[in-house]
């Protein structure tokens, strides 16, 4: 059926019987006169496009696959099916071979940071007499204060 129909028509077939962009047509075009691609080899390779980008036609991946069938010197239908299948397969298994990547990242602290967590702060330092020491101190600063403002406004009453 590859080597039958038009590109155009393998377009419109794989789209629903929706028409062929003007866009579409013209990479299809391009790509066949400068890589040599008979109609039915550039139909696999439409078709295989197409279904390793989610329906999409890109022309950059488009011209790339078809330099490499060019320099591979495939010109029928079947040889491009096998090649096709074959660069799958292969990409399927390195894919499946590849290590996963692990996405979590460790923070790292400076030393400081930590002896810093560690040893307890100053006011955990201090004993409760302490604090309670220097909260009669402050109540008594504060006091004083209060008596030497209402002093100074009596015999100023200007202020």
């Amino acid at each position: 059926m590859l080597e039958d129909i038009s590109p155009k028509q393998l377009l419109e077939d794989l789209s629903g019987g929706n028409e062929a962009s003007a866009q579409d047509l013209k990479i299809i075009r391009d790509v066949m006169s400068q890589q040599g691609l008979s109609v039915g080899v550039m139909n696999v390779l439409v078709h295989y496009v197409l279904l390793k980008t989610d329906m999409k036609l890109s022309k950059a991946y488009l011209e790339k696959i078809a330099s490499h069938w060019a320099r591979k010197n495939v010109k029928t239908v079947r040889q491009a099916m096998a090649l096709a299948k074959s660069e799958n397969n292969k990409y399927q298994e390195w894919s499946s071979r590849a290590p996963q990547r692990k996405t979590s990242k460790q923070e790292v602290l400076p030393e400081w940071f930590k002896q810093r967590k560690e040893t307890p702060t100053a006011k955990e330092k201090k004993p409760a007499v302490q604090e309670e020491t220097e909260k009669e101190d402050i109540a008594a600063l504060l006091q004083n204060y209060s008596k030497n403002k209402k002093t100074n406004q009596m015999a100023n009453p200007r202020d």
